[in-house]
């Protein structure tokens, strides 16, 4: 963690997983992890998030790491899937699906 505040304090940019994310445009709940405690979490942007902080394989998720990871249906997570793919943020790869982009970018 004293990582993490290291970078967001004296850099513009952040690197998790394989991805750069600009600090000046992460909301203070994922820095501060209270998402995990607001209503309505996970978020398609909470699994975004996440996928970015965790993927060590070229921002790679499954639908059954979203099954797995946050105890979500088929429903829940068929609605995640698509409000990202019609954000332009992911798109499907095989089985899994791979982040193209992100509003932290």
């Amino acid at each position: 963690m004293k990582h993490l505040l290291f970078c967001y304090f004296y850099t513009d940019k952040i690197c998790l997983g394989m991805r750069d994310i600009n600090k000046r445009k992460v909301q203070v709940r994922y820095i501060t992890g209270i998402n995990k405690c607001l209503p309505g979490y996970p978020t398609p942007l909470d699994v975004l998030y996440d996928s970015c902080v965790e993927s060590a394989d070229n921002n790679l998720f499954s639908e059954a790491k979203l099954e797995n990871k946050y105890g979500l249906d088929e429903e829940g997570i068929n609605n995640i899937i698509n409000e990202l793919v019609n954000l332009e943020y992911i798109k499907k790869n095989n089985t899994r699906y791979k982040i193209i982009k992100t509003p932290w970018d």
